[in-house]
């Protein structure tokens, strides 16, 4: 068998789609990655043990017409020009396409080639698109239109031969309202590899922190996050030596984080910025507890981050947002606490509420590896993966 996997970023880099491509090779399936990037020297096929990588090169220009593509077809056309000629030359059992915008591209050749097509949503985008600080300002509130997005991934999750979903939430979703057949829709979790590879990191840094009661952010720094109630916390703090606030990861809130470090002399937050995967994950083993503090969207509301499940393998009891998909699993498996999404004081006193008792502290940090080790890894994930092309 052989699958053709279409990605409009850079490979690898991409936790979840590296583990997909590894646990379908490992089960004897072939699969030929094409991607784009802005690198001029990129176009290229370099042959993996899984199979080809295609590499073409893509305009700045063209990429910043992603978002108005169903106003201005110049993206659409990009990708279709540039698989269509791999499909001409290769023979697939399957295309396998990740996430929304290029599902009509998609869509249009699978069926030009009589080829299935599994549609792999990560996320919702005309939810997340909603959030998006160049859709909700000039020119791009004016030129994007979220409506529009709603409207054409419900038109082409119905056509689809499979659609993946990352929760049982997200599978309600489609269902319930955008009319999909169930009995198309498979849930694969974004669980993790229990078996972490750590790198090390700043002796220093790691010994300032080692005997303080340490929360941990790790990933996309925004607003829609959390970030800015789990800093009110940090200014709660500032005086109580017992507490530090770390921060990994960058996007558009670190300048916001960085004025009110500044405005309100903070000295137990650190802004680490975006560091790689290995060395993050040795720093939150240092800490002591996982933070996911989303904000309610439908997005939010039916998705898993990555970070839940690794800080629970490390050993973390976490702090979530009441968004319901991360909730339930907090709430079913004592995993931590839950805090009510954009409350600071709520998020405290679920805070002061999980370091009270140290007894349970522990049996929660216990019962968090057993739960990645047992239950929420990414080979139990896998195999509903493997049962869409058995």
């Amino acid at each position: 068998m052989k699958i053709l996997m279409l990605l409009e970023h850079e490979f690898p880099g991409d936790v979840r789609v590296d583990r997909e491509v590894d646990s379908l090779y490992e089960e004897g399936i072939n699969i030929d990655v094409a991607i784009c990037s802005t690198n001029k020297n990129c176009d290229d096929i370099k042959d993996y043990k899984w199979g080809k990588l295609f590499s073409k090169y893509i305009p700045k220009l063209t990429l910043k017409f992603s978002a108005l593509a169903l106003t201005f077809p110049f993206y659409f056309a990009f990708w279709e020009k540039y698989i269509d000629n791999i499909l001409k030359n290769n023979s697939y059992h399957y295309i396998h396409l990740h996430d929304l915008p290029l599902i009509k591209v998609a869509y249009k050749l699978s069926q030009k080639y009589n080829i299935p097509l599994v549609v792999d949503l990560h996320e919702n985008r005309p939810e997340i698109m909603k959030l998006y600080k160049h859709v909700n300002s000039f020119p791009g509130k004016y030129l994007i239109s979220t409506k529009k997005w709603g409207e054409y991934q419900k038109k082409y999750v119905k056509l689809v031969d499979n659609l993946i979903v990352i929760t049982p939430e997200a599978k309600s979703y489609y269902t319930d309202l955008l009319d999909v057949d169930a009995k198309k829709i498979s849930v694969v979790p974004n669980y993790v590899n229990p078996n972490f590879k750590l790198v090390g990191f700043n002796k220093d840094f790691l010994h300032k922190i080692e005997n303080k009661k340490t929360l941990v952010y790790f990933g996309d720094i925004s607003e829609r996050r959390g970030i800015l109630e789990l800093m009110e916390v940090a200014i709660l703090h500032k005086s109580n030596p017992d507490f530090h606030f770390v921060f990994i990861g960058a996007g558009s809130g670190l300048s916001i984080l960085q004025e009110m470090i500044t405005k309100y002399n903070l000295r137990n937050v650190d802004l680490l910025g975006y560091i790689n995967i290995d060395n993050a994950l040795m720093i939150i083993k240092s800490c002591s507890i996982g933070i996911c503090p989303f904000h309610r969207n439908i997005h939010h509301d039916t998705t898993y981050a990555n970070k839940m499940f690794q800080y629970m393998g490390l050993g973390l009891p976490i702090l979530v947002s009441d968004c319901p998909a991360q909730a339930k699993i907090v709430t079913t498996e004592n995993a931590g606490l839950v805090f009510k999404a954009g409350d600071y004081k709520d998020l405290n006193e679920k805070l002061l509420e999980l370091v009270s008792d140290k007894g349970n502290f522990d049996k929660i940090s216990s019962n968090n590896k057993l739960l990645i080790s047992q239950k929420y890894n990414w080979a139990i994930a896998a195999n509903e993966l493997l049962n869409i092309y058995h």
